[in-house]
């Protein structure tokens, strides 16, 4: 993981990429925010307690929950994220988001919002400092064929000089050298957000990014525009998922149709 300076090894005096990426803090929050500044971020959302309580993250993960943080009680296919109040509430969680009202005999700042991803993804942008807006935002989807194609437009960036990063199903990689595992081909905004932010850190003015279909229709994406998004092909993938390749399609296409910046370039196969 990312996110100091790398230091000299201790046996060659030089410096070890490896070893200094281990030093980076995965996750660590971001620049502290009040809470009312942040719900006027995201439309249609209430905020029920202080609006001048300072927050300093967010994530939909109730294990990853810090002192200062939000936690975003986010729906899911087999449980709500309130199912895991008490944890976040033990973990020290500022306040919480979600689709629900607030729970009678709870008390901790709340935040109403339906449908909660979009906010969580603005909020997350916000707590992150809005990287984005410091960086040439670059798309590949399709079925097949992402990751070499993001990776290939990583490499024509950097033959061109424009330091970047990528993000997609073989991990993060940052100008700096840092490389980092992911979980998901297209991570949720509360863990796009900081590798966003590691990104402009370590020097990028772009990213290449994957975009799975799962991520265009989760909205973990709301908010971000695209400079180019790339389509590399269709074929029948993920049908558990979105039922019929109609649906599947109508999927894809949200990359270009909710997420391309103004003057942004298509490319389709």
């Amino acid at each position: 993981s990312c996110g100091v300076p790398p230091r000299p090894s201790t046996d060659r005096g030089r410096i070890d990429p490896a070893e200094a990426c281990e030093e980076r803090v995965r996750g660590e929050g971001g620049q502290r925010v009040r809470l009312g500044g942040l719900v006027r971020r995201l439309p249609g959302a209430t905020l029920t307690g202080n609006p001048r309580r300072e927050v300093r993250g967010i994530t939909h993960d109730s294990r990853r929950v810090q002192r200062g943080w939000i936690f975003a009680a986010l729906p899911g296919q087999n449980a709500h994220g309130l199912d895991f109040l008490d944890r976040a509430l033990e973990a020290g969680a500022a306040a919480f988001l979600s689709d629900r009202t607030r729970p009678a005999g709870v008390d901790v700042n709340w935040v109403t919002v339906a449908p909660p991803r979009p906010a969580t993804a603005n909020a997350a942008w916000a707590l992150a400092g809005d990287p984005q807006d410091d960086l040439r935002l670059l798309a590949v989807t399709g079925t097949n064929g992402k990751s070499t194609t993001a990776h290939l437009i990583s490499l024509l960036l950097a033959a061109s000089k424009i330091p970047n990063a990528f993000i997609g199903t073989l991990g993060a990689r940052f100008p700096d050298g840092c490389e980092e595992p992911l979980e998901r081909t297209t991570p949720e905004a509360t863990d796009l957000a900081p590798l966003l932010r590691k990104a402009v850190d370590a020097g990028a003015a772009a990213i290449a990014m994957e975009v799975s279909s799962h991520a265009l229709m989760q909205d973990r994406l709301a908010g971000l525009r695209f400079e180019v998004g790339v389509w590399t092909n269709l074929s029948r993938d993920h049908l558990d998922y979105h039922g019929d390749m109609e649906s599947y399609f109508a999927a894809k296409r949200r990359l270009f149709t909710d997420h391309l910046a103004d003057g942004g370039r298509r490319v389709l196969p």
